[in-house]
């Protein structure tokens, strides 16, 4: 029997955890905030308390409210001797901002919560103290990150045992991070921003080289407004504003629609929808950033004449971060919720790359995230390192309404990719499509996930139509081939519904699993 709640993730404890929420008679947030706090013990190369969260939550009526707890560069940024670099250290403690992941938990929980905010912990406590299971995701990463993170300390006692990684379906514990989380039932979110669980990060960060300080943890809040929103035919997008990324997935589907494209990423005109997405990218990264330290031309990126124009010549190729033909992956996770009562959230959070800035402080068990990474040390760029500013960032989740009351919930791993992820979704979902055959379809990205990846190549996953590869060669970039069901072309979650009829589906390329009912 279908009576309306439904719950996705990447990871079927996480899953199981959201689901025992709703069994308590707790809301999808409080489903979603379960899942979320597993994820962060469970899956620790793509989620942590050391990273950052974005939320949606629609309420019963319909209303849409964004929440951003991403954190700002430390006020002390100038001891870190970044001039004469072109670029922040992609990981290390000069990538390392305000963890704001906490702080929205504690957000989402006051807007939409029924059971008390401790009850999202009991399963990731659970987990962190008795030990949890090495899904195929996390031994991949360990596997394709050894020389780096066994390096670290913390990192190395917990997942290399003898120097070697942790083999899928091993038990790993981590027992200063379960007492952490222990705390945060007990003082909530405070206990991180200004106080003893804060102090201890802290210091074990500030030991490492990084210049983090309890005051800059001290002065962060998470930002509750009214989402960004656009339209596509007779739908309804509604994403988080700046400092988000999300304002991109509003012109792609303004650029497809205004050119008269097949919204079809698989169809004849997938190499004039590379070059929207390649182009819209490339605009990301020249104009958006922390909206606090200056205006972003929001008007300008939507106006019609200029998404009329998007990607109609190919752009300036050669441009590359990383080395060719090369893909990283990005890493994040999302989590989807939806309730009889009409509330539904998205939350999407991350530590950015895998094992974010590549250290465990051992005191609080927290890998810290490494979202520095993705200022510019441009002077003229609108995404400048600065004291107290919010980098550009690439989480997104999405909400989707049409006229005819068909309602979706989206969100999706992707790094700066999650535009185009979002893209492919799109199009399934506008087409009817079911959430399993959304978050199967085959996929392709304009380049590389992560701060430093190419972004003039075509990543291509293997089960892509010949069709589709040639009209994608059209595109003027090369194709990058890829393993078919690839975590380099990011991994969602979707549920979509009318009323209290709804389908949900876990991304096959994921450890995930979706529960309805």
């Amino acid at each position: 029997m279908n009576n309306g709640y439904a719950i996705a993730s990447p990871h079927t404890l996480a899953t199981d955890a959201g689901w025992a929420a709703f069994e308590q008679g707790g809301s999808a947030v409080d489903a979603a905030l379960a899942a979320a706090v597993t994820l962060a013990v469970c899956y620790p190369h793509m989620c942590s308390v050391g990273g950052d969260l974005m939320a949606l939550l629609r309420r019963p009526g319909g209303e849409v409210t964004s929440i951003n707890a991403s954190g700002a560069a430390p006020r002390r940024v100038a001891e870190l001797g970044l001039d004469g670099r072109a670029t922040v250290p992609v990981t290390g403690p000069a990538s390392v901002t305000v963890p704001g992941v906490v702080g929205g938990w504690e957000a989402l929980h006051r807007a939409g919560g029924k059971l008390a905010f401790s009850e999202a912990f009991g399963r990731g406590i659970d987990l962190a103290l008795e030990g949890a299971p090495v899904a195929g995701s996390l031994a991949l990463a360990l596997v394709e990150g050894r020389d780096e993170l066994a390096a670290d300390p913390g990192l190395g006692a917990h997942f290399y045992p003898g120097g070697r990684p942790l083999a899928p379906g091993e038990t790993f514990r981590q027992a200063a991070l379960g007492a952490t989380l222990q705390v945060l039932v007990r003082d909530g979110a405070a206990a991180l921003y200004g106080g003893p669980v804060g102090a201890r990060l802290v210091a074990g960060l500030q030991e490492w080289g990084a210049v983090l300080g309890e005051d800059d943890l001290a002065a962060h809040r998470s930002e509750v407004t009214a989402p960004l929103c656009g339209r596509y035919g007779e739908w309804s997008l509604a994403v988080n504003p700046p400092n988000s990324q999300g304002v991109a997935l509003l012109q792609i589907a303004g650029a497809i629609e205004a050119q008269g494209l097949a919204l079809d990423p698989l169809g004849a005109d997938a190499g004039r929808i590379a070059r929207i997405l390649h182009a819209v990218s490339a605009e990301r990264d020249r104009r958006l950033g922390d909206p606090r330290a200056g205006a972003v031309p929001i008007g300008a990126m939507l106006d019609p004449a200029h998404l009329a124009a998007l990607g109609r010549e190919p752009g300036r190729a050669g441009r590359s971060g990383g080395p060719r033909g090369t893909v990283r992956s990005g890493d994040t996770v999302a989590v989807v919720a939806q309730d009889p009562d009409g509330q539904a959230v998205s939350i999407v959070q991350s530590v950015f790359h895998a094992f974010g800035a590549g250290m465990l402080e051992a005191r609080t068990g927290i890998i810290i995230h490494n979202r520095g990474a993705l200022f510019s040390l441009d002077p003229g760029s609108a995404n400048r390192l600065q004291p107290g500013k919010r980098p550009l960032h690439t989480l997104m989740p999405v909400m989707l309404s049409a006229d005819s009351g068909r309602r979706a919930v989206a969100g999706t791993m992707g790094g700066r990719a999650q535009p185009q992820v979002h893209t492919h979704l799109l199009a399934g979902i506008v087409r009817g499509k079911s959430p399993t055959e959304v978050v199967g379809a085959s996929r392709w990205v304009v380049g590389g996930l992560d701060a430093g990846s190419v972004d003039d190549e075509i990543f291509v996953e293997g089960t892509v139509p010949a069709a589709t590869r040639r009209a994608l060669e059209g595109s003027g970039m090369a194709l990058r081939d890829l393993p078919d069901l690839d975590e380099a072309v990011g991994h969602a979650q979707v549920i979509i519904g009318e009323g209290a009829t709804v389908e949900a589906a876990a991304d096959p390329r994921s450890d995930g699993s979706a529960r309805v009912g």
